[in-house]
């Protein structure tokens, strides 16, 4: 797994995350769909289809940032190993999401899954901050 050196904010203090790859990947199609969204702004049926991956993937996006954020700020060490866990598991479906034609059936399930994985780590998140 790559990994792109950036800055986040926990408190007062400015902290080096390793950003992943996925996102690089996520960012270029989003820039890709709006290019072919600008370019297709008719009433052609491909539109909306468009629209609904740019949707997709701006939400895998912010999940991806959420979540790596709760790793850096978690405030019980021990929960930042199944935070990272969690994090390396989005990831690697982001990629694959990126990877995947639309019309594939699998797709819907890569971003169930993605869903799934959010909502369980803010589960774990929530429960860390209120001990």
């Amino acid at each position: 797994m790559g990994l792109k050196r950036s800055r986040a904010w926990a408190g007062d203090t400015c902290t080096a995350m390793d950003e992943p790859i996925s996102l690089k990947f996520v960012n270029r199609r989003i820039g890709e769909l709006t290019k072919k969204y600008a370019a297709a702004q008719t009433a052609d049926a491909r539109t909306s289809a468009i629209v609904e991956e740019l949707s997709q993937l701006s939400i895998v996006r912010d999940e991806l940032k959420k979540t790596q954020r709760k790793i850096y700020t978690t405030e019980q060490p021990t929960e930042r190993p199944k935070m990272e866990t969690l994090f390396r598991e989005m990831d690697k479906l982001a990629r694959q999401m990126t990877e995947t034609r639309r019309e594939n059936r699998d797709r819907s399930e890569i971003v169930n899954e993605i869903t799934r994985l959010s909502f369980l780590a803010d589960s774990l998140s929530k429960s860390t901050n209120s001990q």
